[in-house]
């Protein structure tokens, strides 16, 4: 599967508490319905991504369409002091 994508957009904004990291393509998008189910084999799927958004206490959203393009956006809590994902 390919998203034929000829560009792809990364932009990371750090606020006083959330960290968010959000990614676009202008590929062929797809019907997020009719994705194919997730497998176990442990890869970073979309599945894989959300779940891991959601172990940091996040949130993982998904935006496409068929012909337009994909967005994929986390979001997480952040310390700035420690530099690192908030676990509280």
């Amino acid at each position: 599967l390919s998203a034929s994508a000829h560009h792809v957009h990364v932009a990371l904004r750090l606020a006083l508490d959330r960290a968010t990291l959000a990614v676009r393509d202008d590929g062929t998008g797809f019907d997020s319905e009719a994705a194919p189910a997730p497998n176990r084999t442990g890869g970073l799927g979309l599945a894989g991504m959300r779940e891991r958004a959601e172990l940091l206490g996040g949130a993982f959203f998904l935006f496409t369409t068929p012909g337009l393009g994909t967005t994929v956006e986390v979001s997480i809590p952040w310390s700035r002091e420690s530099n690192h994902p908030s676990t509280s």
